[in-house]
């Protein structure tokens, strides 16, 4: 049987080689953004990065595709369970970078993005001034006592995750307030308080399901699911330059 490998004889001619992309720098640069990430994050137990792209398309500042796999990290107070990241078609300024300045993105950066949050850790990143602050400024306006214009001050938040139901439970001077209630998505960035349930000591005032919270119009969410003891979302993020 004839034998069609690449080797060739010394009375036949030899075939034109098929040029491959060196992968030199992808290798160099993939540790290094490896451990920049993890200086940026106040812990995290699992980091996976994988670049596709040849020496030439990086080094002129072009990276077809990254990809980021994290478990168990925490970004400015924030826990996050497990999170998955892909981006494409990013542009940076490589050149300066090798100069020692700072990473600047050229263009806006579209971020598919998969995200886990268990109970445990959504109740952690309550702990957050970035997440609290939010919760505060949403709920108070929900605590206002009959003939009162002030607001009851929250002591204390804890969330509990049934199945489609998100429990909040809220401490304050008049006892315990308890907001069991459905997410609905919204033109992709704002989740909406539906189907809710209100168990307080004061009566809620007037269209207080109507709640929306905008998380910005470079946010665009296709999916989120609430399980018990878990909340499983999946959508986009515009990283600006």
């Amino acid at each position: 049987m004839p034998d069609f490998s690449e080797s060739s004889s010394p009375n036949t001619p030899d075939r034109p080689r098929v040029s491959r992309q060196s992968h030199l720098i992808t290798r160099l640069l993939t540790p290094a953004l490896s451990v920049w990430l993890r200086s940026q994050v106040e812990s995290i137990a699992r980091l996976e990065i994988q670049i596709d792209g040849g020496d030439r398309q990086i080094l002129s500042g072009y990276l077809p595709s990254v990809s980021l796999t994290a478990e168990q990290a925490v970004y400015q107070g924030l826990h996050l369970t497990a999170i998955q990241m892909q981006a494409n078609e990013i542009r940076v300024n490589l050149r300066q970078i090798l100069q020692g300045k700072p990473l600047t993105l050229l263009d806006i950066v579209p971020v598919a993005t998969e995200l886990a949050l268990s109970e445990l850790d959504l109740n952690a990143s309550l702990q957050a001034p970035l997440l609290q602050d939010a919760l505060v400024d949403l709920l108070k306006p929900l605590l206002l006592p009959a003939g009162s214009t002030q607001p009851l001050q929250i002591q204390h938040i804890e969330i509990a995750l049934e199945c489609d139901r998100l429990v909040l439970m809220l401490w304050t001077e008049q006892g315990k307030t308890v907001i069991t209630t459905g997410l609905s998505i919204v033109e992709g960035h704002l989740l909406r308080l539906i189907d809710s349930q209100w168990r307080s000591p004061i009566d809620p005032i007037p269209n207080w399901m109507n709640v929306d919270i905008d998380l910005g119009r470079d946010v665009a969410i296709e999916t989120l699911v609430i399980e018990v003891g878990q909340l499983r979302c999946k959508g986009r993020i515009n990283v600006l330059p």
